[in-house]
């Protein structure tokens, strides 16, 4: 569970990050970065979920993993609306800054 909604998407974050100047690509690969590890997180948390009651574990590990789904995927969501606000944003400012050839 904290390698699927914790390691990748950090992972994925650091990876895909832009390390030198602000351009539309690199706002977008930025912006399916983050949009690719929190699917990889909320999916991370509905396969825990699977596991807990294909298993049949006790109705305790079951309402935990029930808990701690909800609350990656209720993260997640909010994550994935900041994303595109934040790629707006970027977006934006790219527009907004003068090119060397204007």
């Amino acid at each position: 569970m904290v390698v699927g909604a914790v390691l990748v998407p950090l992972a994925l974050t650091v990876i895909f990050n832009s390390w030198g100047p602000l351009t539309d690509e690199s706002a977008v690969q930025m912006a399916f970065a983050r949009v690719a590890g929190l699917t990889i997180a909320i999916l991370s948390s509905v396969t825990i979920v699977v596991m807990t009651v294909r298993r049949r574990s006790q109705w305790p590990a079951v309402a935990g993993a029930l808990l701690v789904a909800s609350l990656v995927v209720a993260w997640s969501t909010m994550g994935l609306q900041s994303t595109a606000d934040d790629l707006l944003n970027r977006l934006e400012l790219v527009e907004s800054v003068p090119s060397p050839g204007r």
